[in-house]
């Protein structure tokens, strides 16, 4: 198995053999709000066929430079609020996401959530809003469907 890790430069020359994508977000770029660098790479994913075919389930993404920080990503407003401009301009993720885990992240960090209990790293959440849930999932799930369907590709 080939992985292709991407943090901030990139171009489309590593991905023929790649059989996996590591988007890093730094904190850097979440401070700043900044979403160019990680837009363009994911671009990348959505923007051909015939990697929106390859990369269904192959991408991983994690965001760096917290690792010191205490609370749960989801509490962090910063990586909430750059997520979800990232999430506005490129809907992609339960396409492309290769995990659960992931997608249930990137659902947290769209959604208002509370942090239950924290004990031994396992981190319990509660989405405040249910239907705020049910619409972003519903929204990410439709343009997965819009994706596939610009290629014709079946879903």
């Amino acid at each position: 198995m080939s992985i292709n890790f991407t943090d901030t430069t990139w171009d489309d020359s590593g991905l023929t053999a790649a059989d996996m994508m590591v988007l890093g977000i730094t904190r850097e770029e979440i401070e700043s709000q900044n979403i160019s660098k990680a837009l363009s790479r994911l671009m990348m994913l959505s923007d051909q066929q015939v990697w929106t075919e390859k990369f269904n389930g192959g991408l991983l993404f994690f965001i760096a430079g917290y690792d010191h920080d205490r609370r749960d990503l989801a509490e962090i407003a910063e990586v909430r609020a750059y997520m979800q401009r990232l999430t506005s301009e490129w809907p992609f993720w339960i396409h492309f996401l290769a995990q659960h885990d992931q997608i249930m992240l990137v659902l947290r960090l769209l959604c208002d959530v509370e942090i239950l209990a924290q004990q031994n790293g396992a981190v319990g959440t509660r989405f405040k809003k249910p239907e705020q849930l049910e619409a972003n999932f519903r929204k990410l799930f439709d343009e997965k469907n819009r994706l596939l369907d610009c290629y014709g590709i079946a879903g």
